[in-house]
């Protein structure tokens, strides 16, 4: 018979089906300490926890760019969930993305180009901003520079967007 329990804390979902358990951990005030690192107890205990046949996923609102770091520093081998659920990577290199489609939002941009005060979007792993001063500092999760491109939106667009994020 099999026994399904959800546990919330914070933004930590624990699924238990017979005698293993699914976690679903997002990073910012909930894995990582205030200046945006993983304790090395905690480490360890994901690691147990991973070997007593257990699941351990991350899961975040940040692009790839602000997620890869941790994710490789824990080194374990499951999935990561980005984009506020937008985009999901396995270890193996393959993803799910939920994106749109580039033609239409381009169209669009271009529509509203003279009323964007600032935007962000993560395309093919890259964070892509138009007027980076004025977006809200919560929401620039990237670590890694190379992963960022700024410019005018309408031109970084290069594959279908994902989670876009627009201030007009």
């Amino acid at each position: 018979m099999e026994s399904v329990a959800f546990c919330c804390d914070n933004s930590l979902w624990q699924v238990k089906i017979m005698s293993k358990y699914l976690t679903v951990c997002d990073l910012d005030e909930s894995l990582l300490t205030r200046d945006k690192k993983i304790k090395r107890k905690s480490i360890k205990f994901i690691h147990k926890y991973i070997n007593k046949g257990n699941y351990f996923i991350l899961c975040t609102g940040r692009p790839y760019s602000g997620m890869i770091r941790f994710y490789n520093t824990l080194k374990i081998n499951m999935p990561f969930i980005t984009d506020n659920g937008a985009s999901i990577y396995y270890p193996d290199g393959k993803s799910i993305r939920f994106d749109i489609d580039k033609e239409r939002f381009i169209t669009f941009l271009k529509t509203i180009d003279e009323a964007i005060l600032s935007g962000i979007s993560t395309v093919d792993r890259r964070v892509v901003m138009q007027n980076s001063n004025d977006i809200p500092f919560w929401i620039k999760h990237f670590d890694n520079i190379e992963y960022v491109k700024e410019g005018k939106l309408s031109d970084l667009i290069s594959e279908n967007p994902i989670l876009p994020n627009l201030w007009l």
